[in-house]
């Protein structure tokens, strides 16, 4: 059978929760009842899941987080909304390029909390297991952005450890999602800005041109905010053409010089002192030869170094 067909299903309010009172959560039991159907239906080649949940039970996240994971699937994960906590573990699970996040959204990390009693030793391993907690979800953050864990353990302390709220242009800054959706094209923002600003055409051989634009990249990074990842790697296309062409200009100029230095050294060798026969010239048995001499004096003043 060929499998072209895409199995869409949402997950909404508390992750960890389900039962009949509480209909719009989503548990780890729930996403096992969904992979038993896929399992079960051959054609299923994608996974879309749209996410608005403000967060619930880490250990249920990481559960379905590792569980999409192992299926041979393309996933792709939607962020609407507020999603936040464990919801944004979840929302890594998505195949490479496929963490997608609306232009609306907000998107929050932070420590993760409970609820504790018990003696001093209870409490600390309390505290030990939450810190190892939150490492686990950095390195997660980390392994899909090529960040470090600490870049994400900074985000998560701010607010005493309640974290910050992001929009979706700082998620695919900070490499949590990939792509924003709804978002406008380069050609209806930055490019009308470009026709306000006045700025000057680019010629491509001109040596001014890759410092003028990469002071443009980064005006229009400011100004294309909704798609400024796209806008980024366009840029950089550019970038670096210009900087190839750079380098070849650089290279050429060193050998144009270098055959110069040549022409010099070889003009150089090839002035010889003038020469006089003894028949051309009858005082040659002379002893003073002052025709010869003032000959060779004024070649001798070609030789210059």
């Amino acid at each position: 059978m060929k499998k072209n067909k895409i199995y869409e299903f949402n997950i909404c309010g508390i992750i960890g929760e389900t039962g009949n009172e509480q209909e719009n959560n989503f548990s780890y039991d729930d996403l096992a009842g969904i992979i038993r159907y896929i399992k079960n239906d051959n054609s299923i080649e994608e996974l879309v899941i749209n996410i608005r949940s403000t967060g619930g039970n880490v250990n249920d996240a990481l559960l379905i987080y590792d569980d999409l994971l192992s299926l041979d699937l393309k996933i792709t994960t939607r962020c609407y909304g507020y999603v936040a906590s464990a919801a944004t573990i979840i929302a890594q699970a998505a195949t490479e390029g496929r963490r997608e996040i609306s232009r609306n959204a907000m998107y929050l990390i932070h420590r993760s909390s409970t609820i504790s009693e018990g003696n001093h030793s209870e409490l600390n391993r309390t505290i030990d297991l939450l810190e190892k907690t939150d490492e686990r979800i950095a390195e997660i953050y980390a392994h899909r952005s090529g960040s470090e864990i600490q870049s994400f353990l900074e985000i998560m302390d701010k607010n005493n450890g309640k974290g910050e709220w992001m929009t979706a242009r700082e998620c695919v800054e900070t490499g949590l999602a990939d792509k924003i959706t709804g978002a406008e094209k380069i050609k209806n923002s930055a490019l009308k800005e470009l026709k306000i600003l006045n700025l000057p055409q680019l010629p491509e051989n001109d040596k001014t041109a890759l410092s003028v634009i990469k002071n443009i990249k980064k005006l229009l990074a400011k100004i294309n905010y909704m798609d400024g990842n796209e806008y980024s790697r366009k840029l950089t296309e550019i970038e670096t053409k210009l900087e190839t062409m750079e380098e070849k200009a650089k290279r050429t100029e060193l050998l144009e010089n270098k055959i110069r230095e040549l022409e010099k050294i070889n003009k150089r060798i090839s002035i010889q002192p003038t020469k006089t026969s003894p028949k051309e010239d009858p005082s040659h048995r002379d002893l003073n030869n002052f025709g010869n001499n003032r000959s060779y004096e004024n070649d001798m003043k070609n030789f210059k170094y």
